[in-house]
């Protein structure tokens, strides 16, 4: 069995309340048009956030994403 990433162990970056809420949305599977849609807002904009999330969190794959939203208990 392959030993689990680790996750930094340099404080955890503040995110924003709009980073919340998209991450949450994220975790729950929601594809970029779904939360541009349901927040108003274009989709460009939630590919820059999630963009912006991926590197505050210093991962490169949405699955590392979700799982440390879920260890630091963000969501």
């Amino acid at each position: 069995m392959e030993p689990q990433a680790r996750i930094s162990t340099r404080a955890f970056p503040r995110l924003t309340h709009r980073e919340r809420e998209i991450l949450k949305m994220i975790v729950s599977g929601c594809s970029n048009q779904e939360i541009a849609a349901a927040l108003s807002l274009s989709v460009k904009t939630i590919e820059w956030h999630r963009m912006n999330l991926m590197r505050k969190l210093d991962v490169h794959k949405v699955a590392d994403l979700v799982r440390i939203a879920i260890q630091q208990k963000i969501i």
